[in-house]
C-alpha cells in the first residue's frame, strides 16, 4: 500500500529539483491546514505550459500510467497519471489540475507552509476553500466547515 505522505514529499522534491511550480490542493491540503483527513490522491496545482515536464518527473517517480484527461464544467482541466504497485492491486493517483482563470487566484495565493516532513507548497485555507466550494461534492463540504470553524487551527 502506498503512503500518500510519503509520496507526496517525494514528488515535491522531485518537482522542486525540475523547478516545476506547483500548489497542493485538494484533501492532502486540509491536512496540511491541520486536519486530520483520509484520502487516496495527491492533488497539484500547476501551470499548463509545465504539464510535459510535470508528467515526466512523475513518471521518475514511478507515476507512469496515464489516466483521462478531465475537463470541468467551469475551472481547471485534469490530467491524471497513476502509480501501480509491481506486488499487489495497489494503485496510488496524481491528479494534476491545470490553473484557469478560475483557478488563477489559487495559484497567486500558493506559499511554502512548514510541516514535519519540510516544506510544502500549498494553496491558501481561504483558496482551498473557494475551490471546494466550487467542486461542491458531499467531502468538499465537510471540508470547509471544518476550515472555517473558529476554533480552526493556523
Amino acid at each position: 500500500m502506498f503512503d500518500v505522505v510519503e509520496e507526496l514529499i517525494r514528488l515535491a522534491k522531485a518537482f522542486r529539483v525540475a523547478g516545476v511550480d506547483h500548489a497542493l490542493c485538494g484533501g492532502l491540503a486540509v491536512m496540511i491546514h491541520g486536519f486530520i483527513r483520509a484520502t487516496e490522491d495527491i492533488d497539484l496545482l500547476i501551470e499548463e505550459s509545465d504539464l510535459d515536464k510535470a508528467r515526466s518527473v512523475a513518471a521518475d517517480c514511478g507515476f507512469r500510467l496515464k489516466g483521462t484527461e478531465l475537463p470541468f464544467r467551469t475551472g481547471p482541466k485534469l490530467a491524471r497519471i497513476i502509480k501501480t504497485s509491481a506486488d499487489s492491486e495497489d494503485y496510488l493517483v496524481l491528479d494534476l489540475l491545470l490553473v484557469t482563470d478560475v483557478t488563477r487566484s489559487a495559484w497567486e495565493s500558493r506559499a511554502d507552509l512548514a510541516t514535519q516532513w519540510g516544506p510544502v507548497r500549498t494553496i491558501s485555507r481561504e483558496a482551498l476553500v473557494a475551490m471546494k466550494r466550487q467542486a461542491g461534492r458531499p467531502q468538499d463540504w465537510v471540508d470547509i466547515e471544518r476550515l472555517e470553524a473558529p476554533d480552526a487551527p493556523g
